[in-house]
């Protein structure tokens, strides 16, 4: 995407400081307003009240959508690109891919009823287009791992390599378990990337 001419934090020290200093929702998002961002990024935050929120962020200019439990929206979504009509000058240069993710994740979540964990790791596990799992490491982009976070069970379920593989199964961690230090095998079945994989769109094109 264009990048937003400014001083700042990166995304990665912004994640930091949003983890060490809220717990919620209502917290975040004033948090975040006063954090200076050098970057592009999509932040989606949320909490075990159910309210949650995507911030997409260009430097200093930003867009928040808002969801919680008596909204009519069912979920909030993101991939590497802006959909906010206040950050469209932003959204100059995005790949087929993101937006090819975007439109999946859109279609399968909003016609599934009810949403459910084992949706969600379908949606996961399912190679790209008709899913998001990516296997092309050589060409440099691959699926490392996925994950599912339960905020009101303070647990993830994760699949370390690509979840598509029969070979790497999904294991769960919660914030009780004991701590310690464990090595995981992780299948990566490479695969080079299709023709049109890396198109770049233009301008108010949805691919």
């Amino acid at each position: 995407m264009m990048w937003p001419p400014c001083d700042g934090l990166p995304y990665f020290a912004v994640v930091r400081a949003l983890l060490d200093r809220c717990s919620s929702v209502d917290q975040a998002l004033p948090t975040l307003a006063d954090i200076p961002v050098a970057w592009c990024t999509n932040v989606i935050v949320t909490d075990a009240g159910g309210e949650a929120a995507l911030i997409e962020v260009a430097g200093k200019d930003r867009a928040t959508r808002r969801l919680g439990r008596e909204s009519p929206g069912r979920f909030l979504c993101a991939t590497n690109h802006f959909v906010s009509p206040e950050l469209h000058a932003y959204a100059v240069n995005r790949r087929r891919e993101p937006v090819t993710r975007r439109r999946t994740i859109e279609s399968r979540l909003g016609a599934a009823t009810p949403l459910s964990k084992e949706l969600i790791r379908d949606l996961l596990s399912e190679p790209y287009p008709h899913g998001v799992c990516l296997h092309h490491y050589a060409d440099g982009l691959g699926t490392l791992w996925s994950t599912i976070w339960s905020v009101t069970e303070t647990a993830v379920v994760v699949c370390l390599g690509a979840p598509s593989s029969v070979k790497n199964p999904w294991r769960r961690f919660g914030l009780q378990d004991p701590v310690g230090i464990t090595q995981y095998p992780a299948h990566i079945p490479d695969r080079r990337a299709g023709p049109g994989f890396w198109e770049w769109l233009p301008p108010g094109s949805d691919g």
